[in-house]
């Protein structure tokens, strides 16, 4: 995709797409052989992990989201298949993410049949709760939110609090 997959000047891995083609292959399996192909060759619950957070950001521009994209795949050597979103310049009530837009419409077959498979969806669920119960909790953010807002301040970073309403949309993070 893009300029990710370009071939190298060099000879050897660089140009070696076998293991690219084993995650095609495993994702597109059919029937009973599904499960355990997705299993062995992706990081479901790195995934889903993923795709909870750019749900929650309202990352809609991200793989796994109706954008499909601004995502890099990445296999590190011996492991399964992760997922690194970047360019989150859409989400969090910038642009086109009603908050009650539909959580499964990807547009994307793979992704579609992830969640489409009971025990992959569960995993999806169990990533929410843990964000929901966890790091999107007041007590956990805001300490985070605080000190990062401060060190910007401290090195003359003209900006405004994460607390006041701003921007065309007036949006705020609740304290």
């Amino acid at each position: 995709y893009r300029w990710n997959w370009r071939l190298r000047a060099v000879r050897g891995s660089a140009n070696d797409y076998s293991e690219i083609f084993n995650r095609v292959d495993a994702l597109n399996a059919r029937g009973d052989d599904f499960v355990p192909a997705a299993e062995a060759t992706i990081d479901v619950d790195q995934w889903m992990r993923t795709f909870v957070v750019n749900d929650l950001a309202a990352n809609w521009d991200s793989f796994g989201n109706p954008g499909g994209k601004n995502t890099f795949h990445y296999k590190p050597s011996g492991e399964r298949w992760q997922l690194m979103s970047w360019d989150l310049d859409v989400g969090l009530g910038v642009f086109n993410d009603p908050v009650d837009s539909a959580l499964f419409n990807v547009g994307d077959p793979v992704v579609s049949k992830l969640y489409a498979n009971q025990q992959f969806k569960r995993s999806y669920w169990h990533a929410m709760r843990e964000a929901v119960d966890g790091f999107f909790q007041r007590s956990e953010v805001s300490p985070v939110l605080d000190a990062k807002w401060a060190a910007l301040r401290a090195a003359g970073v003209p900006l405004t609090s994460p607390n006041v309403a701003s921007g065309h949309e007036g949006l705020s993070i609740p304290r």
